[in-house]
């Protein structure tokens, strides 16, 4: 785990700029860095120091140079190196494990900059002219001469509907991200790029397995999957929240080595602590348990730091929690296994709900032409939204893959443009994700979950904020083996219904069920957004009236002062619960003073 980072110039050999992104990733990898100079690029790794570990090297042969981060669970390096001689591209599915590369054909000057499916590992390019340069981080490519600071105002309504943009486009202009599964190839000076993983979701007519069979092959990729996360010189850990899926990763890798230790997140005089579960799993599995409290004041104190590192608007004010949290238990471990993932995999979040609209709808869709024409008719007029959808779009038609935070009608009042509404903006985008899958609307919903929400919001944040404190994290529930078998099943089985609900995450829950009470499989998901909403209507009004008033000074040609004002007062009087809106208007603010108010 490091980065890698690195600039062709057709003109001279890059050494000065590839050096000066290297320092940009230092807290990436302090220790040595491997660096390939030749011709029109130079390339860097920069890897994160670990005792009795290899120094970073750059991938060489007589065709190919090649810097790499991340984990190959069933290649060696040479291995890797061998196979990508022979076939390139084609290559890539056979690979374990999540990374990012870069990779200069020596005869060709062609460069590959490729990006593992499931999105843990970042990649930022920046192409003007005859340069382009590459960075784990988004950051480090603002120092290049070559790349301006230049507000993507076109991409603002997609930012405030869904609190960050989709890959490959990021709020700074000259600046693209690297979407999870696909290759750039920059041959002749031209840029090109595509989709390298195709995913293959159960197809509706397929065989259905057998529930037992389903919850039997779940346990076995899982614990493989743990077993590959284990591997690693250092002392490994497991964030704990007591929800299921870290639960499972903890009684999955004590079955392999003695229980590890265990991290738990609390915040300073939340209602949402969730520590108490956690510390209740962690005594059940005899593993230790370490509360981990954040402060007020450490949080107020650190919303800079974490957008510093960010590069991009935090997606919730989460990031910071998480930033302040790695860097207390850095001194304890280095390596951490985090459940993240295995909602976006399984069906959890809101789709219990989704789940039974999903099974209306398909009663609806039964129905005779003219009776299915009345009742959508009437659930249109009657504002139900969810049941006027069609049974085979339903995920599409619904705009569904993320929060919805600023609508249409909330960006007319709240934009001072009002040629930056864009309307139906959402649709534009989650539209051709929807296009990439077919399979039953569950797992149409997933996918997108995983194209969006996942890769965007929760692993960026994790990236971020965990590697600047030099640690790195592993997710289980992302293996490549057990994410593909996950795709495999149908949506009926990883949400399923029983005599009274929907239950979420299913397989993974029964696979649990002997192993803890059924009152902490069964308990409501908790996040730490809702406590953070309450947390700027106590502790943190002070710092909401402090950054609306800077909203207000330093952002009138943005945003329409009088409407942040009228969120915030309804917000404190408890007349509408705005957090999360008033969170991606206070997170903007601050990235943007940051990068692009200078």
């Amino acid at each position: 785990m490091g980065g890698i980072a690195g600039c062709i110039d057709y003109q001279s050999t890059p050494r000065t700029e590839v050096q000066q992104l290297s320092a940009g990733l230092e807290h990436r990898g302090k220790g040595s860095q491997g660096v390939f100079s030749e011709g029109p690029i130079s390339m860097v790794f920069r890897q994160l120091s670990k005792a009795a570990e290899a120094p970073p090297t750059v991938l060489q042969n007589d065709t190919w140079a090649i810097v790499l981060d991340g984990q190959l669970y069933n290649f060696s390096l040479q291995s890797f190196l061998q196979a990508w001689t022979e076939k390139k591209i084609a290559m890539l599915s056979e690979v374990c494990g999540p990374f990012v590369f870069a990779a200069w054909n020596r005869t060709s000057e062609t460069l590959y900059l490729v990006r593992s499916r499931e999105g843990s590992r970042p990649l930022f390019w920046s192409h003007k002219d005859d340069k382009l340069a590459f960075c784990s981080e988004l950051p480090p490519l603002l120092k290049l001469p070559f790349v301006s600071r230049e507000l993507a105002i076109e991409h603002l309504a997609e930012q405030l509907s869904f609190r960050y943009v989709h890959a490959p486009r990021t709020l700074i202009h000259d600046i693209h991200s690297l979407p999870a599964g696909f290759v750039l190839t920059l041959q002749n000076k031209k840029a090109n790029m595509t989709q390298w993983w195709q995913p293959r979701w159960y197809a509706v007519d397929a065989p259905v397995p057998s529930p037992n069979e389903v919850v039997e092959r779940l346990q076995e990729l899982l614990r493989r999957s743990v077993e590959r996360c284990l591997r690693s010189n250092q002392e490994v850990g497991i964030l704990l929240s007591g929800g299921v899926d870290s639960s499972a990763i903890l009684y999955q890798t004590s079955i392999l080595q003695n229980p590890p230790q265990t991290f738990t997140v609390a915040l300073e005089e939340s209602p949402g602590d969730e520590s108490p579960f956690a510390a209740r799993v962690a005594k059940m599995m005899a593993a230790p348990n370490h509360r981990i409290q954040i402060s007020n004041n450490e949080l107020i104190d650190s919303f800079e730091r974490a957008t510093e590192y960010m590069g991009q608007p935090l997606p919730t004010a989460a990031g910071v929690v998480q930033l302040l949290f790695f860097q207390k238990i850095r001194s304890a471990v280095r390596v951490l296994l985090s459940g993240d993932g295995g909602d976006e995999v399984l069906g959890g979040r809101s789709m219990p709900l989704l789940a039974s609209h999903i099974e209306r709808v398909k009663q609806i869709d039964k129905l005779p032409y003219l009776g299915k024409r009345i009742v959508r008719g009437i659930a249109r007029r009657l504002g139900q939204k969810d049941l006027a959808a069609s049974y085979s779009q339903f995920g599409m038609e619904r705009s569904i893959g993320a929060s919805r935070i600023f609508l249409a009608p909330d960006r007319i009042d709240i934009l001072t443009d009002p040629g930056l509404v864009r309307p139906g903006i959402r649709q534009r985008i989650l539209t051709p994700f929807y296009q990439e899958v077919d399979s039953d609307p569950i797992n149409e919903i997933l996918y997108v979950w995983q194209r969006g929400w996942l890769a965007e919001d929760s692993l960026a944040r994790s990236d971020r904020m965990s590697m600047s404190q030099q640690v790195e994290v592993r997710y289980p529930m992302l293996d490549t083996d057990l994410v593909s078998y996950c795709a495999s099943i149908p949506g009926h089985l990883k949400v399923r219904r029983t005599m009274l609900d929907y239950i979420p995450k299913w397989p993974l829950r029964e696979m649990m069920g002997t192993k803890l009470p059924k009152q902490l499989i069964h308990r409501p998901k908790r996040t730490l957004l809702h406590p953070l909403d309450r947390w700027l209507r106590n502790q943190g009004e002070k710092f909401l009236q402090l950054h609306v008033a800077e909203i207000r000074q330093n952002l009138p040609h943005i945003f329409v002062p009088k409407m942040v004002e009228r969120l915030a007062a309804e917000h404190l009087s408890k007349q509408h619960n705005h957090g999360m809106r008033l969170w991606t208007l206070i997170l903007f603010s601050i990235w943007h003073e940051k990068f692009i108010g200078r």
